[in-house]
């Protein structure tokens, strides 16, 4: 199955879109974009703040569900949900600016 994200082709695979740089993982009935980039050498995964405030808990701060703390465990940083299909140039470099 394929789908068609901010103009980009996907490819559907066990409930994950995926190109190269982008996936697309599924948690809470809602799919969220994910990108991967090579930062400080590593090779990461950045999500959306969307993805980010599903997975913790408003009040308490605290993963959501298990699931939830072992999706956040595979993720560097967390962006606007704007910036995740910025240029990759764009992208690294807003990354250089907010990781410290």
């Amino acid at each position: 199955m394929q789908s068609k994200m901010h103009g980009i082709l996907y490819r559907m695979e066990n409930n994950v879109i995926s190109n190269s740089e982008f996936e697309c993982i599924e948690y809470g009935g809602t799919r969220y974009p994910i990108r991967y980039v090579c930062f400080w050498n590593m090779n990461v995964r950045i999500a959306t703040i969307s993805l980010e405030k599903s997975l913790f808990d408003e009040e308490t701060g605290l993963p959501t569900s298990r699931e939830a703390e072992s999706i956040d465990e595979t993720l560097f940083y967390f962006v606007q949900d704007k910036e995740i299909f910025l240029p990759k140039h764009e992208f690294l470099q807003l990354l250089e600016k907010q990781v410290v």
